[in-house]
């Protein structure tokens, strides 16, 4: 393979995103960003709702950035006007391939590619939606790029059997990655805390279904002796909905965190990792718990099997099963021998499948093929 620097000049690779907000694939996006190697690739990004923290961060590490803050994505004459503002910065960057994750963000940046005649691919970060509107923009996006990119095989799966023309395409499995030297359990957890806290990092999202997590917590508390605290580490349109359902169910031990810059402090005063979800492909939020050394309880969904064997890193339940959900929370807040010998599974799990320096030579790979290719 051929290296993709020319005449000793790095690679303009541009990433466009829906918003850099806390969340699974916009920090996938970070990380690979920052983990890229500079003497081959220089990154660009474009963020077309909002910057946010992730953003921020990636200007204040020199990465050129346009953020386009725009307001209904899907409005054609939002997308007539950002079009020329995205072919504009990416001519100024000289970039020779893009990166598009999240739907959004794919029609535009697919859109632009064509324009541009730039070789590009599209993340997919987790299952197609429920919604039949959204599930065909989504299945349309795709169309525009001639490599896709699952993060998990059972998102593979999906991809290949919903592609309006499957020959015209590749689709390519690539694991999501974290840092295991950043995400470290701690030498011990607190045994001296008067509570055991279970902590939900998600944002407020429909399909990460919170209604069910709060309403198996509810029954948890009826059921177990011990003090339980739950923490929702996260944020977004549906937050006001589930702090009602909270207020009116009457549980006065449940934390809203909001977003959060870094869970790993959080995550230490941790004791079980939970995720409600209806929907997911590969979840940083559940990889980033393991790493930590801690069981994880989670719907059985998308590309959680991968992630976690039921009974061996975590437990897994029926989506939308508040009982079940309940029931799996109650046997990992009674046996502390359990919930270390799972933390300790997911740690060694996490560590051999889910690096981010997997990752990133995954990608790395693909880049350089795309770009051999289209030559």
């Amino acid at each position: 393979m051929t290296s993709p620097e020319i005449q000793g000049k790095p690679c303009s690779i541009l990433f466009i995103i829906d918003a850099m907000i806390q969340g699974g694939g916009p920090k996938v996006c970070y990380e690979l960003i920052r983990a890229l190697p500079a003497d081959r690739y220089k990154p660009c990004l474009v963020a077309l709702f909002e910057l946010g923290s992730l953003g921020e961060a990636l200007v204040a590490a020199g990465v050129p950035t346009l953020n386009l803050s725009l307001r209904h994505p899907f409005s054609p004459q939002q997308l007539l006007a950002a079009l020329p503002q995205i072919t504009a910065f990416a001519r100024q960057q000289e970039v020779r391939l893009l990166h598009a994750h999240l739907t959004a963000a794919g029609l535009y940046g697919g859109l632009a590619a064509r324009r541009l005649g730039l070789p590009a691919l599209f993340t997919i970060h987790g299952q197609l939606s429920r919604r039949r509107p959204l599930r065909w923009v989504e299945r349309g996006v795709r169309q525009l790029f001639p490599l896709l990119v699952a993060v998990g095989h059972q998102v593979e799966q999906e991809t290949k059997s919903n592609l309006l023309a499957p020959g015209r395409r590749r689709v390519l499995q690539v694991y999501n990655g974290i840092d295991t030297a950043y995400w470290q359990p701690p030498p011990t957890r607190d045994a001296a805390r008067s509570e055991l806290c279970i902590t939900m990092v998600a944002n407020f999202f429909r399909e990460k279904d919170h209604t069910t997590a709060i309403e198996a917590f509810r029954r948890l508390q009826q059921r177990c002796q011990a003090r339980i605290r739950l923490q929702l580490v996260g944020d977004g349109e549906g937050r006001s909905a589930v702090e009602r359902q909270v207020g009116e169910l009457g549980l006065n031990n449940v934390d809203f965190l909001g977003a959060v810059d870094g869970t790993r402090a959080i995550l230490t005063q941790t004791d079980i990792a939970l995720l409600a979800s209806f929907s997911e492909g590969i979840s940083l939020a559940v990889l980033e718990a393991m790493a930590m050394g801690l069981p994880v309880v989670a719907s059985d969904v998308g590309g959680m099997r991968e992630v976690l064997a039921d009974g061996m890193e975590g437990l897994l339940v029926p989506p939308g099963d508040p009982e079940s959900l309940c029931c799996a929370l109650a046997r990992l807040a009674q046996d502390a021998r359990l919930r270390a010998e799972m933390g300790k599974r997911g740690r060694a799990k996490v560590e051999a499948q889910f690096s981010l320096a997997a990752m990133t030579s995954a990608y790395m790979d693909s880049y350089d093929k795309l770009m051999e290719s289209t030559k």
